[in-house]
């Protein structure tokens, strides 16, 4: 009964995620920094390097963490062979509903809820964590909102070119 209770060391309780699903993850979180990094400034025309830079790497972590959500559900279901493929489109249709969804129904069908109470948790205290640092920064205007709203914003489309210069009309000679 003391086995159960140590989670991830419990002879019982292999873990889930192993290095090729983290390094997986972590190669898909890399390559959406990048390409956030590198493809921001196009499209932004002109933006600050700063603020590039945090929407990149607030992008590379989402993608990281839901990389490694679609990798639990696929090998957790494959796994416990609760159909791995429909879980996974699931999951990537609805992202973190379907990931709550597949850690509910697998609850059920195991009958261990320590599997969907431990990850629901994670979520939630890093959703609470990152309310209490994401309000005071609002609140303060210490995050200026026209920055924030240059990730959501289309840019302004460019000014129309100029009208082409007019053609001098020829000199008529008057020979009388």
């Amino acid at each position: 009964m003391f086995d159960e209770t140590l989670l991830e060391s419990s002879p019982s309780r292999v873990p889930v995620l192993n290095g090729k699903h983290w390094l997986l993850s972590l190669a898909i979180g890399v390559v959406v920094f990048l390409a956030l990094f590198f493809g921001l400034p196009v499209i932004s025309f002109g933006a600050d390097t700063k603020v590039v830079l945090a929407q990149a790497i607030i992008g590379g972590v989402l993608a990281l963490a839901y990389a490694l959500m679609c990798c639990y559900v696929a090998s957790d279901a494959h796994h416990l062979k609760l159909g791995w493929v429909v879980w996974l489109i699931i999951t990537l249709l609805f992202n973190a509903v379907g990931f709550i969804a597949y850690l509910m129904y697998s609850a059920v069908k195991t009958d261990n809820w320590k599997r969907a109470t431990i990850p629901i948790a994670y979520m939630v205290e890093g959703i609470i964590v990152g309310m209490l640092v994401l309000v005071p920064l609002i609140y303060t205007e210490a995050l200026p909102s026209a920055q924030l709203m240059t990730f959501l914003a289309a840019p302004p489309p460019p000014p129309p070119p100029p009208p082409p210069p007019l053609r001098p009309l020829p000199l008529r000679s008057s020979s009388a």
